[in-house]
């Protein structure tokens, strides 16, 4: 659960995803079927339980204040998300500064579609900061699947 609160998933979201009213975010099943998603099968039970502990983490501040549904309420978790990220980053054996960028663009996604900006660019996304252009990685990630490749497998 923790990788679906991740700036990972937000960020597949708000690529992939249909607007729709008042700047809401839609996925179609195809898109959701398509998602990338850690496969807990292939983790060890160390990162499980860093994750788990961390989901549980993020849950008990939502709790605290109130949910996650306002705006105001998903900076308070945004120091706990980007714990997510950081561990997330670490099984994918990525660097802290794409970690970042990752983040960083989820942060610039989400301000242009509440301020209705026009169609932005997936991989190089100008705003107050430029974000370093990410190469595809070409390693056999075997953290990895898609949720349809998981529910199949």
């Amino acid at each position: 659960m923790a990788y679906l609160n991740s700036s990972f998933t937000q960020f597949y979201v708000e690529t992939e995803g249909r607007k729709s009213g008042g700047g809401a975010l839609g996925l179609e099943i195809s898109q959701a079927e398509r998602m990338p998603v850690l496969d807990p099968r292939k983790l060890s039970h160390e990162e499980i339980k860093r994750l788990a502990d961390l989901f549980d983490k993020l849950e008990a501040k939502a709790r605290e204040i109130g949910g996650a549904t306002e705006r105001r309420q998903i900076e308070h978790l945004k120091p706990i998300i980007h714990e997510i990220d950081r561990e997330i980053g670490g099984i994918l054996g990525l660097s802290d500064l794409e970690v970042y960028a990752i983040q960083n663009a989820v942060n610039q996604l989400i301000e242009r579609r509440i301020a209705g900006a026009g169609e932005v660019r997936r991989h190089a996304i100008r705003g107050e900061e430029e974000i370093p252009e990410l190469e595809e990685s070409k390693d056999d990630n075997s953290n990895q699947t898609t949720l349809t490749g998981f529910l199949e497998g």
